[in-house]
C-alpha cells in the first residue's frame, strides 16, 4: 500500500543511464498503444459498507526496492487495511474507496538498538482508490515508525497507476495470460538517514505481473510472474561519490495463490494461501551498500491472506 508526475520527463532524465546500463530495457506497455474497445461493464455484487483487508507474511529476509532491511531469524509481517465503500462514491464511471492501514516487521533475530528489539517497523497509510473501467489510481499517504530505533521515522506519498488487461488477453485475444502492468512513483516527505547522505529521494517504479489460472485437485492455483524495475528520479539510489544513480534494481519472481475452500464462503470471508519466491538484481551503489556489498538476494516468504 503505499497531480502525478509525468513519467515521459522523469524517464527522458534517466535516458542517459539506462542506454549504457540496461540496453535490454522492456518496451512500451502495450495500454499506451492504440487502444482497444473497453468491454462492457460487469455486474458486480453490491459491497459491504467496510471492508476488511489482512495479511500474515512469513519470510527470511525483508528487502524494500532493493535495500535490504532485516535479515536472519524469522520475520513476520502482519498488516491489515480498512476500506469504506460509501455508495454516493462508487458512481458508474468512477468509483473512490478511502482506506486507512497499517503494515508491521518483527523478527526473532534484531538489529535493533533499543527495546523492543523484536519490533523492526511499523507503517500507518492513509490513501484512496480511484477505479475507472480498468485503471486503478492508488494515492496514500504513507508514516514509517521504527520502534526499536534503527533509523528515524519516514514520511512518504505514493501513487500507483494499474491496468487491468483480462478483458483484452483473456476474453478477445483468448490468451491464458493477463499482464497488468503498473506504474507506481513515491517521494519522500522528510531526510532519511537509511541512504547514505540523508536526502529525500524520489522512486519511479515500471512493473508486470503476468498471471495465468491453473485448475489444480479440484480449485484453481493462480500462478503469476511478478517483475518490477527500480528507478531513481532523484537521489533515491546514489553511487560512491553521491550523486543520483538512476537504475536502482531489477526482481521477478514466482507466486502461487491458493485459495483456502475450506474456509472462504463459509461465513469467515475469503482466505488463500501464497507462496512466493523473488530474484532481485541490484544496481544502485548505495542499495548494494546496504545489502552488505551483495548484488544478489533470493528471497522466499509465505503468507495467509484474507478479506472480509
Amino acid at each position: 500500500m503505499k497531480a502525478f508526475i509525468p513519467v515521459v520527463m522523469i524517464v527522458g532524465l534517466c535516458a542517459p543511464v539506462l542506454a549504457d546500463e540496461v540496453p535490454q530495457q522492456q518496451a512500451v506497455p502495450a495500454e499506451e498503444k492504440t487502444p482497444s474497445p473497453a468491454p462492457e461493464a460487469k455486474e458486480e455484487k453490491p459491497k459491504n459498507l467496510l471492508s476488511l483487508e489482512g495479511s500474515i507474511d512469513f519470510t527470511n529476509e525483508y528487502l524494500f526496492r532493493g535495500y535490504k532491511q532485516q535479515s536472519g531469524g524469522v520475520i513476520i509481517q502482519p498488516s491489515l487495511t480498512l476500506s469504506l465503500n460509501v455508495p454516493e462514491l462508487q458512481t458508474e464511471g468512477l468509483s473512490i474507496t478511502p482506506y486507512v492501514g497499517t503494515w508491521n516487521s518483527t523478527s526473532t533475530v534484531s538489529n535493533s538498538p533499543h527495546d523492543p528489539k523484536w519490533f523492526f517497523e511499523s507503517d500507518t497509510y492513509l490513501g484512496a482508490r480511484l477505479e475507472s473501467g480498468n485503471w486503478s489510481l492508488d494515492i496514500y499517504y504513507q508514516y514509517a515508525a521504527y520502534p526499536g530505533g534503527v533509523w528515524t521515522s519516514t514520511n512518504e506519498l505514493d501513487a500507483v497507476v494499474a491496468y487491468d488487461d483480462a478483458w483484452l488477453t483473456k476474453e478477445q485475444w483468448q490468451w491464458p495470460v493477463s499482464i497488468n502492468p503498473h506504474v507506481a512513483i513515491a517521494q519522500e516527505l522528510n531526510r532519511s538517514d537509511n541512504i547514505e547522505n540523508g536526502t529525500t529521494g524520489t522512486y519511479l517504479e515500471f512493473g508486470v505481473a503476468p498471471e495465468v489460472e491453473v485448475p489444480l485437485l479440484g480449485t484453481t492455483v493462480t500462478l503469476s510472474l511478478p517483475t518490477n524495475v527500480g528507478f531513481s528520479a532523484a537521489n533515491y539510489y546514489l553511487d560512491h561519490n553521491g550523486n543520483n544513480q538512476c537504475f536502482g534494481y531489477v526482481s521477478t519472481g514466482l507466486k502461487a495463490e491458493l485459495p483456502l475452500e475450506f474456509i472462504s464462503g463459509k461465513g469467515f470471508g475469503d482466505w488463500k494461501l501464497v507462496g512466493t519466491v523473488t530474484y532481485t538484481r541490484i544496481n544502485a551503489d548505495s542499495a548494494v551498500d546496504a545489502n552488505d556489498g551483495h548484488r544478489d538476494a533470493v528471497i522466499g516468504a509465505l503468507s495467509l491472506q484474507f478479506s472480509f
